[in-house]
């Protein structure tokens, strides 16, 4: 995988219409050593990235074109890569739904220099090891089968099929989660040992970035009663709360 450090080697893609606003953030960025892609527009966005590696988006909501909460969506079906939202928004619900929908961390403008660099390392230092396009080399070392709550998840190929046999979607962090959630089924698991999990123990922050990856997975499963497959624990974190059976492999 693409081991992108949090200093000058991580590439980093700013989507922002507002061109002051980009030469701004583009100039702090590479004051730090960062090196930067701008993009004014989504249909920009795209085209800029094709054929590079990009360790960290950082993504306004309004584009001229369409939606920043859709753009992190069509990112986030094919990479963990590390995203932010940048939004001018002070309502809490268009939080909220970027962090849904698999942002890792949102700013709000305005926002000093110190705020930006201090969110954008923290993001790059726990999702260092993923970039976009996401690189399939992915190695495990397991070999374990789980049945749960009519689904089949192989640790080995990584991975999730159904009832019939289709093959549920899952970027890596939402598989490295979901295994872990089997791995120790019905017990309270923290939202950081669950990120200790998924990123090592070297991550540091915005420890909420779990919820969305919990939100995530809650919207790919569900269970024969409609009852949630991962419940919330008050003050700890959460639970997988179904039935796991181990199933031995010959």
């Amino acid at each position: 995988m693409v081991n992108a450090a949090t200093t000058g080697s991580a590439k980093i893609l700013i989507l922002e219409d507002e061109e002051l606003i980009l030469e701004e953030i583009q100039e702090c960025l590479e004051f730090e050593g960062y090196a930067t892609i701008g993009a004014g527009s989504i249909k920009e966005a795209w085209e800029k990235i094709d054929g590079v590696s990009i360790n960290l988006f950082l993504v306004d909501l309004n584009l001229p074109d369409g939606s920043g909460i859709n753009f992190t969506k069509l990112l986030r079906k094919d990479s963990d890569v590390g995203i932010i939202i940048v939004t001018g928004k002070v309502d809490e619900i268009d939080r909220v739904v970027g962090l849904e929908v698999g942002a890792d961390d949102y700013i709000s403008k305005p926002f000093s220099s110190r705020e930006l660099v201090s969110r954008v390392r923290a993001v790059l230092r726990r999702t260092k090891q993923w970039s976009y396009p996401q690189a399939d080399d992915t190695i495990s070392q397991s070999h374990e089968v789980f049945e749960f709550a009519g689904f089949t998840l192989d640790a080995s190929s990584r991975s999730v099929s159904g009832l019939s046999g289709e093959e549920i979607p899952l970027t890596t962090a939402e598989f490295d989660l979901l295994l872990t959630f089997l791995q120790q089924p019905n017990r309270a698991l923290s939202r950081d040992f669950l990120l200790d999990q998924i990123h090592g123990n070297d991550w540091y922050g915005y420890d909420r970035g779990v919820d969305g990856l919990v939100s995530r997975i809650r919207r790919k499963f569900s269970s024969d009663d409609g009852a949630p497959l991962i419940k919330t624990v008050r003050s700890i974190g959460y639970l997988f709360a179904p039935d796991v059976r181990k199933r031995p492999v010959a």
